[in-house]
């Protein structure tokens, strides 16, 4: 029986995959609307927060700043911004030392560098970016605080939902011995490739983040929390005295405490994504469970109806990751 189902399922697999690009892709929809999936994090005291699994310390930071040109610096080294910087917009690589009102950073299709030295920031870094990125230097110590809502991407509003294959075109590195302060409301969003930053986590984030199934009704609104570090994150050190932060990881691993565990629906073989290897991992359990048994969470995240894992849950993800469903 297991052989026919896993032929017939197959065979319809096969028919759909041409159009296959390997990715889960957010639903259409409007900010504060956008479904998907996430994982929540929460850390406590020194520990190292990573999206890949560090033991121990891991490389200096000049391993992970290769995409920083030395020209790129030496253009952001030589534009600098401070109060006498009237203009709400900059769309060139720039050192940021000092704001008086909020900044939105128009990086268009390229790639800048801004450098943040020793900047006390009362004000919001706003990011834009069509097809391009801005990666941000930390030298010095950087204070958020005030009436800052932090470095944000444009596109993140209160109560958006965020999902896992989500990509801010954003990236953080550091000098050594650099630290990150946060406070009030503020908030950073972006991909953290910091092992020699230390961030104090005193902020409780300004912005609501909804985590939701778009498969299992029972789980809508399972969480809210308002995050301090949006993305995926590497930092040497976390300290402050908030003890109740939550980092958002959207295409990371995440610290899970266990009050606070989701389910990753689709994720079968609970490697944190969904993709084609989850399908394989369905139809694999189904035709030899005592081979290929699925993990008791991996089962938990493949039941995308909640009527126990059947080959209609290799469908279903088959499906969403086409965006047919």
């Amino acid at each position: 029986m297991f052989k026919r189902i896993f032929t017939r399922a197959a065979a319809l697999l096969l028919s759909l995959s041409f159009l296959s690009c390997g990715y889960v892709h957010a639903e259409d929809g409007q900010a504060g609307n956008i479904k998907g999936l996430q994982e929540a994090g929460e850390a406590h005291g020194d520990k190292l927060i990573s999206g890949d699994d560090f033991d121990g310390t891991p490389p200096s930071s000049l391993v992970y700043m290769n995409r920083i040109t030395d020209a790129a610096m030496e253009e952001a080294q030589e534009f600098i911004i401070d109060s006498t910087y009237e203009s709400d917009t900059v769309s060139r690589s720039c050192t940021v030392r000092e704001l008086t009102h909020d900044l939105t950073i128009d990086a268009g299709d390229r790639e800048i560098v801004v450098i943040l030295d020793d900047l006390k920031l009362d004000d919001t870094i706003s990011v834009r970016a069509d097809g391009g990125n801005v990666s941000f230097y930390i030298k010095g110590d950087i204070v958020i605080g005030g009436n800052s809502n932090g470095i944000i991407w444009h596109q993140l509003t209160n109560n958006y939902i965020v999902t896992y294959d989500m990509s801010f075109p954003m990236y953080f590195y550091s000098a050594e011995d650099a630290q990150a302060e946060l406070n009030g409301k503020a908030v950073m969003c972006g991909n953290f490739y910091t092992p020699e930053l230390t961030v104090i986590m005193n902020s409780k984030g300004n912005y609501e983040i909804e985590y939701i199934s778009e498969y299992y009704p029972e789980y809508d609104s399972i969480i809210r929390a308002k995050p301090v570090i949006i993305g995926s994150a590497l930092f040497k050190a976390v300290k402050g005295e908030n003890q109740d932060f939550f980092l958002v990881f959207c295409g990371g691993n995440a610290v899970q405490s266990d009050e606070k565990k989701m389910l990753k629906y689709g994720d079968a073989n609970d490697d944190g994504l969904m993709d084609m290897s989850d399908v394989v991992a369905v139809m694999q359990s189904l035709a030899n469970p005592d081979k290929y048994a699925l993990s008791e969470q991996g089962a938990l995240n493949a039941d995308m109806n909640g009527d126990g894992v059947t080959v209609n849950d290799a469908l279903a993800i088959q499906k969403h990751l086409l965006m047919l469903d």
